[in-house]
C-alpha cells in the first residue's frame, strides 16, 4: 500500500489517531473536520471549544470537532 509509509508516520508523530473503529481510510475523502484536526495538531493549534457561538451553520455546538474547526477559523493571535 503505497499511504502505509505515509500514515505510519503521521500516526507516530500523534497527528492521527484513525477512526473509532482503529482503521485507516487513505482511500475515502477527507472532510473539512478531519482536515482542520489534523492540521490543527500538525501545527500544536489547541482546539477553541470556549467560542460560543459558531460562524458555520453546518457546525453546531456539539458537534465533535466544533473546537477543531473553530481553532483553525480563527487568526493564531485570537
Amino acid at each position: 500500500n503505497q499511504q502505509y509509509s505515509a500514515i505510519a508516520y503521521c500516526w507516530s508523530q500523534g497527528w492521527i489517531d484513525g477512526y473509532t473503529d482503529g482503521t485507516f481510510r487513505p482511500d475515502a475523502p477527507i472532510t473539512r473536520a478531519e482536515t482542520a484536526a489534523m492540521l490543527n495538531c500538525v501545527i500544536n493549534r489547541k482546539p477553541m471549544d470556549t467560542i460560543a457561538a459558531s460562524r458555520f451553520r453546518d457546525v453546531p455546538r456539539g458537534y465533535w470537532a466544533y473546537g477543531q474547526i473553530m481553532a483553525a477559523a480563527t487568526a493564531a493571535s485570537s
